[in-house]
């Protein structure tokens, strides 16, 4: 359980949240529209020094940036092939909207419809509980992936969405003991939530089981989608390398040429 000083911390983000006037009303000429889909990703600006440090320590930083900007391309084209899905891009520095726009220029043109916000204040938990907030209120589920996992298929997007209308939370964890992804539906309470995200400690190994004692505890069940290795390390790398390898060498091209470059293989 949770002091009462800090659960009221938790339960507040850094940054207020202000939804443009009108975005979460429904459409007056349709008294029960089907709820639309919510895609958020966590993205940073590609700057050397700043993205991929882990693997910038073994491969330098300039060579980590490269494949980073190659990770967040593939998976961009993977999210433009979703349908009834309103994509979120959350962005980090607060400056840094015209750089990640960027990434997009081997991709093709921004969906007008995408959603481009600056990251709220505050550590990775207050972060992914403002993104979650602003996503919801806008109606329908919700689902928050990051960037290391440039393989990450639409399928796997599709059934997370799928275990939402049955389920409160869905997660899709990594090797190292986080996850590459969280859903919730509209159905999970705010309080809930704040407690799904207040006191982790990110980062570590410890991150998805915390995570899903938290629900447990708050009475709330989950589903699982099959487990996926974060791209951090030079490590993660090399075995990406291998698994491109073997896929349709029409997916992923960005990546593959990374690996190329990087690895020489």
């Amino acid at each position: 359980m949770h002091r009462s000083g800090e659960f009221v911390k938790c339960l507040l983000s850094p940054r207020p949240v202000t939804l443009p006037l009108g975005l979460a009303r429904k459409p007056m000429n349709d008294p029960n529209p089907a709820p639309i889909n919510n895609l958020g990703v966590f993205l940073k600006s590609p700057e050397a020094g700043s993205v991929k440090t882990r693997l910038g320590a073994s491969i330098g930083m300039q060579a980590a940036a490269h494949v980073y900007r190659s990770f967040c391309a593939d998976l961009f084209e993977t999210l433009l092939a979703l349908e009834e899905t309103r994509v979120w891009v959350f962005f980090e520095p607060s400056d840094a909207e015209e750089s990640c726009h960027e990434i997009f220029e081997d991709v093709g043109s921004i969906p007008e419809d995408w959603r481009w916000i600056a990251q709220s204040d505050g550590d990775l938990g207050a972060r992914m509980l403002a993104a979650f907030t602003r996503m919801s209120a806008s109606g329908g589920p919700a689902v928050l992936i990051g960037t290391d996992l440039p393989t990450l298929p639409k399928e796997r997007l599709d059934d997370a969405f799928v275990a939402l209308k049955s389920t409160p939370a869905v997660f899709g964890p990594a090797l190292d003991g986080g996850y590459y992804l969280l859903g919730l539906s509209a159905a999970v309470p705010m309080i809930a939530r704040s407690r799904l995200f207040c006191d982790i400690a990110w980062s570590t190994s410890e991150v998805l089981s915390a995570s899903l004692a938290r629900l447990r505890e708050s009475g709330l069940d989950f589903q699982l989608l099959p487990r996926e290795r974060d791209i951090d390390t030079l490590e993660d790398l090399i075995a990406l390398a291998e698994q491109l390898s073997e896929a349709d060498s029409a997916l992923w091209q960005r990546s593959r040429r990374a690996c190329t470059e990087v690895l020489g293989r």
